[in-house]
């Protein structure tokens, strides 16, 4: 018979399983009196007797913790992308498991992830920051010159760890493993990127037209190359890192888009149409003979790897080769012609409203359409002054073909080799 009771001293929930055995639990917490923690063994009472009617109920001693369903969570995802896989092993490592990793799944409210969410808002919680400690000096015992980046979670972040932790919810929920999702419809911060309308745009975080062909221009091996392709080709950033030698025609002048590359993790594209071929302007194939020669030898046989050989990560190309070269650029005796979109996703026409931003690190970087770049005469046709003073607008335009008719319809500037 299920009844509470005292127990030395205190109110509990005496009552048996769906087995027959019997189950003795105390009520948690600190009660100012008697008649509040007797109230709470009766609450106690009527949740275990709900789960032993459903069959559900687990000892305590038997109950997952945060870390365990986390793991069979993340083991039950088959279809997931390696590179999906990875930032959310990233988000248990860094967050999740810190935080909640030892405690019992079950003993995790709404109140306690609407409380990590405003910590991580305030900074890095000091488990978190202490977890963090604990495994640099693990690596550091085998290698004294490794680190690990600070941890700086931003709106963007803290809403990926929300969305992690709603679908361990979930899944701990289909599966007996808890009563209840606490982090269903969890309310998300507002984005970074949330402003007045899709005209809003984060101005420092926009690369001008000087300061994108002193991008291309002031670049040094290996990240010439790179931003080339991303500024003549137009191709996302993982795309550009994917790139074998064997994907390029430098006869016929075409790349392949094949896979990507984040974090040296290997990817299919996300869709078909991501799968595409691109055409390589002239000035582009001249760079790539170039580069060809002295690109460092790897296993895959990349167009873009480090200088080791290994896969280049992004934080590298961003930090080292795009911001680096924009702010420091050079003067080299070499004209460029008017770029296309560096290292952002395909043209899609002209207008402020199709701005697109050049992001922070951790971020798809992105940046204006070539033709929000140049100015225009009063016919709204781009103007490119050279050397003799005239000015000469874009080929398509000169050749009274439409837009896109050639592959170099987007160079209406001189020729330009590297």
């Amino acid at each position: 018979m299920a009844v509470v009771r005292k127990s030395r001293g205190r109110y509990v929930a005496d009552f048996r399983d769906q087995n027959r055995r019997r189950r003795i639990e105390t009520p948690k917490g600190v009660f100012e009196t008697l008649a509040i923690e007797k109230r709470a063994a009766n609450e106690l009472l009527q949740e275990r007797l709900s789960e032993v009617d459903s069959r559900t109920y687990t000892p305590v001693r038997g109950r997952l913790t945060f870390a365990q369903v986390a793991k069979k969570w993340l083991e039950s995802k088959v279809r997931l992308r390696d590179s999906t896989r990875a930032d959310y092993q990233t988000m248990l490592d860094c967050y999740l498991l810190p935080y909640f990793g030892p405690r019992k799944y079950e003993s995790v409210s709404r109140l306690d992830v609407e409380q990590f969410r405003a910590d991580l808002q305030a900074g890095v919680p000091q488990s978190i920051q202490h977890a963090r400690d604990l495994k640099l000096r693990e690596l550091q015992k085998e290698d004294p010159t490794a680190w690990l980046r600070p941890l700086d979670p931003g709106p963007r972040t803290i809403n990926k760890c929300l969305g992690v932790l709603t679908s361990i919810g979930f899944y701990a929920s289909t599966h007996n493993l808890a009563t209840k999702n606490v982090a269903e419809r969890i309310e998300k911060l507002p984005s970074e990127e949330a402003g007045d309308g899709e005209d809003w745009v984060i101005e420092e975080n926009i690369l001008t037209p000087a300061e994108l062909v002193r991008a291309i221009n002031g670049a040094v091996d290996p990240y010439r190359a790179p931003i080339a392709i991303g500024a003549y080709c137009g191709p996302r950033q993982a795309e550009v890192l994917g790139l074998q030698w064997d994907d390029i025609d430098l006869v016929r002048g075409t790349a392949a888009i094949r896979r990507t590359q984040r974090r040296g993790v290997f990817s299919k594209p996300k869709s078909k149409a991501s799968r595409r071929t691109i055409e390589l302007p002239a000035p582009l194939i001249a760079e790539l003979k170039r580069w060809r020669q002295v690109c460092p030898k790897s296993d895959r046989d990349l167009v873009c790897p480090s200088v080791t050989g290994l896969p280049m990560q992004a934080s590298a190309l961003l930090q080292r080769g795009v911001l680096s070269s924009a702010r420091t650029g050079g003067d080299p005796p070499r004209s460029i012609p008017r770029p296309a979109p560096l290292l952002g996703e395909q043209p899609i026409g002209g207008g402020r409203q199709h701005r697109r931003r050049f992001q922070r690190p951790g971020t798809r970087q992105r940046i204006h359409h070539a033709e929000d770049l140049h100015p225009r005469d009063t016919e709204g046709t781009a103007r490119d002054e050279r050397s003799d003073g005239q000015t000469h607008g874009p080929k398509w335009k000169q050749n009274g073909n439409k837009r896109g008719g050639g592959r170099d319809a987007a160079l209406d500037g001189p020729s330009a080799t590297f």
